[in-house]
């Protein structure tokens, strides 16, 4: 049985306002923080719902069975976290429309070396992707419209205390920044498709699936000037400490 307080619906309207608030709010989408008020979860700490505290009332979906992930009270800097198993968890977005430019800010932190495993993902109408991909020492950010683009970024050392990821998605513009340090991408021209949700923990498809720990996933349907990137970054790292 769910907690009380813990995603039924007749305390939904409270989950408003706490934890992660960060300044910036332009085109604020969703701020999804597995605080216990903002969470279905069991007896087994199986976590079927995470409710959006941003007030957009995009929450995820409802997950049953072996794709819930877990529930750590503890987690990236000591902080409630959700722990995705690399073999079945993962959570879905509300099927809504993500159109380009968009800001999405998660903190990770990935367990041990992997093959490429799926942070997010994000398809379109047409099969085309946006998503942020995990490999052994080396990160994958990839967006593709009328022809694909992508960035790998073999020099990064993931960390293994957690890591504070912005991806924004604006066309050509599109770029990535991890723990505050930007990295330059050479990204094609052309007309951006627009997801229909987002799969937090796996490929769109079910596949490739993340291991590792999630304390927040802050998406905005903008693009974010510098110095808003900034600030909500160092927002985050207040809260999560990881470099």
């Amino acid at each position: 049985m769910p907690r009380l307080g813990a995603g039924l619906g007749l305390v939904s309207r409270r989950r408003v306002g706490g934890g992660f608030q960060p300044s910036v709010r332009t085109a604020l989408t969703w701020i999804w923080e597995p605080l216990p008020i903002y969470v279905t979860k069991d007896g087994s700490d199986k976590v079927s719902r995470v409710f959006d505290s941003s007030g957009a009332g995009n929450h995820t979906q409802v997950q049953t069975g072996a794709g819930r992930p877990t529930w750590v009270a503890s987690g990236i800097s000591g902080r409630p976290s959700l722990s995705f198993d690399g073999t079945a968890n993962l959570l879905l977005s509300p099927v809504m429309n993500l159109p380009q430019p968009s800001t999405v800010f998660v903190v990770y932190n990935r367990v041990g070396a992997q093959g490429t495993r799926f942070l997010f993902d994000a398809l379109t109408s047409v099969g085309r992707q946006t998503y942020f991909a995990l490999d052994a020492g080396q990160c994958d950010h990839y967006w593709e419209d009328t022809v694909s683009a992508r960035q790998i970024i073999s020099a990064h050392v993931i960390s293994t205390v957690g890591e504070i990821l912005c991806c924004q998605y604006n066309g050509d513009s599109s770029k990535v920044r991890i723990n505050g340090i930007g990295t330059n991408a050479a990204y094609a021209s052309g007309t951006p498709k627009v997801p229909s949700g987002m799969t937090l923990g796996a490929r769109i498809s079910g596949t490739l699936l993340y291991s590792g720990l999630v304390s927040v996933v802050v998406q905005y349907l903008a693009s974010l000037s510098a110095g808003e990137i900034t600030q909500v970054e160092s927002e985050l790292r207040a809260r999560w400490p990881v470099y």
